[in-house]
């Protein structure tokens, strides 16, 4: 096994306490200022013309867009679109990687953000990380195979390089223990590595059963701390219940016990933990028990008719632990909301574009959820409102991450930003007859 810890080339990253502790109850007084809105372009706006546009080209088509902002700071370092942002349980931080192949680890409490430390060694785009269920060990993985985790010093003010292991082609996922510090990491090929943090990086398990990429993974049955298990997903139409500490599958489900071929690319638990969705690219969404895999219920992710196959892949699940919903989210930009005792479609949220992210607000029937189309909206899956949008991306969220609980969020952009929210009334919309923003194409 490839395997450097402690490495003396990294450079320790420290920050101030009294810049990160402020929140550190998740208690805030003070309200960022919406971030200005730079006129980015060279050229000047032609009055007179206004057909014209902006600059040279007068020739040109011109595409308007909408360029409404209201969040309240920015954090543009990354020069190519952001894959990875997750939050840390406790502190107003966030790690964001990117198709630049760099992360970095800032805050988000501040205006503009500041950063904490460049999480440099990656030789692909980072596409998968986190941080541990106590905050204190932050892991990252790389379209390389790369492995590379941190460890926080001085809580959270300081942060070391903790070691790495390179042994896939490819990252594809990795989940976290929600109460040990230990996770796991799926790959290109089909394998999963399961690795304790705990006193060093070292691995588990490596399980070996899938013959296609592995989609996603989730350990279960995590309140007995004498059993590891985990459930993986796969392309290649399985699913399988794994004993970590043995290497061995509690049970695997077949095409055959999965009433058909179903390339699953989605799992999310139910509040309980007894049962999971699993969602396919075919728009199948199997409810399964956990301790046997037995199917409770089968429904589809879309409503939609003569819809493409490709539309339908399940693109994001959440499960509400107050509203009983299961939230679906495909391709196609639709958000089933399923009653979870009728396993009905409640209603149906729509997006202009595919949803890239569910998840809903803790203890709340607040659902949020991001798209393709640069939007990110807070839901009342009780009534279907929209209670919240965020405004400012002007490509697609790929991805966010939440703190006070739902009160403020941090968006992925395929543009290479992230922007911070703070829940606020939906923007208002533009006076009448302003004039838009406009972008020149050839």
């Amino acid at each position: 096994m490839s395997h450097n810890s402690q490495l003396p080339e990294e450079d320790e990253a420290y920050i101030d306490s009294n810049e990160i502790g402020e929140e550190a109850a998740a208690n805030e007084e003070d309200i960022d200022q919406p971030m200005s809105e730079d006129d980015e372009d060279d050229g000047q706006y032609d009055e007179e013309n206004p057909e014209e546009g902006y600059g040279e080209g007068s020739q040109q088509d011109t595409i308007e867009i909408d360029m409404s902002n209201n969040s309240s700071t920015y954090f543009d370092s990354h020069s190519d679109s952001v894959y990875l942002i997750a939050s840390h349980p406790m502190l107003p931080m966030v790690v964001s990687g990117g198709g630049d192949n760099m992360g970095y680890l800032w805050t988000t409490n501040a205006h503009p953000p500041k950063l904490v430390a460049h999480l440099s060694g990656h030789t692909e785009s980072l596409v998968a990380g986190g941080f541990t269920f106590d905050g204190s060990y932050l892991v990252t993985g790389d379209m390389s195979g790369q492995i590379r985790v941190w460890k926080a010093a001085m809580r959270g003010q300081k942060w070391e390089f903790f070691g790495s292991v390179q042994e896939v082609e490819e990252i594809v996922w990795i989940r976290f223990h929600p109460k040990q510090n230990i996770f796991a990491a799926g790959a290109s090929d089909g394998s999963v590595w399961c690795y304790s943090l705990e006193p060093t990086l070292e691995n588990i398990s490596v399980l070996h059963s899938h013959s296609m990429p592995t989609n996603n993974g989730l350990f279960v049955n995590t309140d007995d701390m004498d059993t590891l298990s985990l459930m993986t997903i796969s392309d290649d139409a399985t699913i399988v219940n794994w004993n970590v500490y043995t290497s061995a599958a509690n049970y695997t489900l077949t095409p055959t016990d999965l009433k058909g071929e179903h390339p699953w690319v989605s799992i999310t638990p139910s509040p309980s933990g007894r049962s999971v969705a699993v969602g396919s690219t075919d728009g199948t969404v199997l409810i399964l028990g956990v301790e046997r895999g037995n199917i409770l219920s089968t429904v589809s992710g879309s409503t939609a008719e003569d819809l493409d196959l490709l539309d339908k892949s399940i693109e994001g699940m959440s499960w509400s632990d107050s509203a009983n919903v299961l939230a679906v989210g495909n391709v196609n930009g639709e958000i089933q909301l399923y009653d979870v005792a009728s396993w009905r479609v409640r209603r149906t949220l729509k997006l202009e574009d595919s949803v890239t992210k569910l998840e809903f607000v803790p203890g709340t029937p607040y659902l949020l959820s991001s798209g393709i189309d640069g939007s990110i909206n807070k839901w009342d899956v009780r009534s279907g409102e929209s209670k919240w949008e965020a405004k400012g991306h002007n490509a697609g969220v790929l991805g966010f991450a939440h703190q006070l609980n739902g009160a403020r969020i941090i968006s992925a952009g395929d543009e290479g930003v992230c922007l911070v929210f703070n829940d606020e009334p939906k923007p208002a919309a533009a006076p009448a007859g302003a004039r838009p923003q406009q972008l020149l194409t050839n």
